[in-house]
């Protein structure tokens, strides 16, 4: 019977080398061909039976691993490395053409990218064709960005319409509305297995807010909610977001720490919240001294 041979650790790493590059090659041109963030989750986005977030998260995985493989797969032949290089340093005093061609190459890529100058700008007009090809039509396209994300009742008021209108209609399609008009659209998706586009499309037909009158009080939650949700309004400083208001950051601070909420005015809305252990919306609208609007439920 033939010796066992021994496990090869060094074609272990090639392997975990090679693989991790098929995969980054694969999961990169995927994620060339996805359109945007906003349409995907809008309109549930699948490719090969994965979605723009899977993806990813594959892509990333995928780039540990060959990053991992890879500097194991040079400490390990360190010392031919060197050797490989101080051969080529003696045999070549001049850097060669070729080496000199690829560093032109690569500079002037990246240059470009940068810049965005032609010819690259034909890779990234490219891009963008692909992404934007997948939502042509206006009705796949979200009223505003992560719509999917907030509450009916907020949805609504920023899109113009009654939220007990909007709560009728997709009770009258026969959805499953677990939480009333708290509920978001993406668990009212989720919970019908239908994309979030789809159960917007219900409330195309709904009549505007009834009381549509200007609010000139101060803000509610719900109207907090329904202009900062899906805006990245956790990246704002407390400052910045004073100042936008037409408040004083003093006045912001002063109703935090009413709250045991301790900031600063140039923390970040999502830093401060993480600390309180709140959502950054119930902080921003603390801030901002909303007050509290029955929910209508």
């Amino acid at each position: 019977m033939a010796a066992r041979k021994p496990f090869n650790g060094r074609g272990l790493i090639s392997l975990l080398v090679a693989g991790g590059f098929v995969v980054m090659a694969v999961s990169g041109v995927m994620l060339f061909l996805a359109p945007p963030g906003r349409v995907a989750h809008w309109v549930d986005w699948t490719l090969l039976g994965l979605t723009k977030d899977q993806w990813g998260d594959w892509h990333i995985v995928a780039s540990v691993l060959f990053l991992g493989a890879g500097v194991w797969h040079l400490v390990n032949n360190w010392k031919p490395f060197l050797h490989h290089l101080r051969t080529r340093a003696r045999g070549h005093a001049i850097p060669r053409v070729e080496g000199l061609a690829a560093l032109v190459i690569l500079g002037a890529l990246s240059v470009g990218a940068v810049l965005r100058v032609p010819p690259v700008t034909l890779v990234l007009d490219l891009n963008e064709a692909a992404r934007d090809a997948w939502a042509p039509a206006p009705e796949d396209q979200p009223p505003f960005g992560h719509a999917e994300e907030v509450s009916l009742a907020a949805l609504a008021f920023r899109t113009h319409k009654d939220p007990d209108a909007a709560l009728a209609a997709l009770t009258a399609a026969g959805l499953t509305i677990a939480d009333g008009r708290r509920t978001t659209l993406r668990r009212i998706a989720d919970d019908n297995g239908l994309p979030p586009s789809v159960v917007y499309a219900v409330l195309e037909d709904v009549s505007a807010e009834a009381a549509s009158s200007p609010d000139t009080g101060p803000p509610t939650v719900q109207t907090i909610e329904a202009r900062f949700a899906g805006t990245g309004v956790g990246r704002r400083a407390l400052a910045d977001l004073a100042a936008e208001e037409g408040q004083p950051v003093e006045a912001l601070l002063w109703r935090l720490s009413r709250q045991g909420i301790e900031a600063t005015p140039e923390d970040r809305l999502k830093t401060v919240a993480e600390a309180a252990g709140r959502p950054p919306l119930a902080v921003l609208a603390v801030a901002l001294g909303a007050r509290s609007a029955s929910s209508g439920e």
